[in-house]
């Protein structure tokens, strides 16, 4: 087998001097990137699986593996696992397992997490791929205010300091003696 090939699969070290290379653009990925122990829960913390888990998980989906090959390889993963005694809780297999179904039924391979900022002319945000079925539909989002986002002319509900909009402050007392 060529050296170079035997390198790049034990995942040789990068520059150090910082010198550009192609290699410096990539990121461990698949199980390369997952950690050789995977700290369970212990009197110092609470580990880290659930979201080694979770995140491998979503990886396979996003990348579209099906679903018996992905459990193969989510296994392969889920043995990394620390369990008793070594911590606290056992993390069965029917477990970890659950929390793959759960990633592939939540998102869809094309899935990435929306961009919370709203697109101009007021499409509500997003970013992310329109969902595949009415189950995923999220609910329509209020208007801020009768005018569509924008507050009303005229100081009335949502026109800033004293208009009486939902960030506004309350309106300063008056005396007594008014009503």
């Amino acid at each position: 087998m060529p050296e170079w090939l035997v390198e790049a699969l034990r995942g040789a070290a990068k520059p150090a001097d910082g010198a550009f290379s192609w290699d410096s653009f990539d990121k461990p990925r698949g199980l390369a990137a997952v950690p050789e122990v995977i700290r369970g829960p212990s009197g110092t913390g609470p580990g880290d699986r659930h979201d080694v888990l979770v995140r491998y998980a979503c990886s396979l989906r996003a990348r579209d593996v099906p679903l018996p090959e992905a459990e193969r390889l989510f296994r392969l993963v889920w043995r990394r696992c620390e369990q008793p005694p070594v911590c606290k809780t056992p993390l069965p297999w029917a477990d970890a397992k659950a929390k793959l179904a759960d990633c592939y039924q939540r998102y869809t391979p094309d899935y990435h997490r929306p961009d919370p900022a709203p697109v101009a002319g007021g499409g509500g945000g997003g970013g992310g791929p329109t969902p595949r079925t009415p189950a995923e539909t999220p609910p329509p989002r209020a208007p801020a205010s009768p005018r569509r986002g924008r507050a009303p002319a005229g100081g009335g509900p949502g026109a800033g300091p004293g208009g009486g909009g939902p960030f506004s402050p309350p309106p300063p007392a008056t005396g007594a003696g008014s009503g």
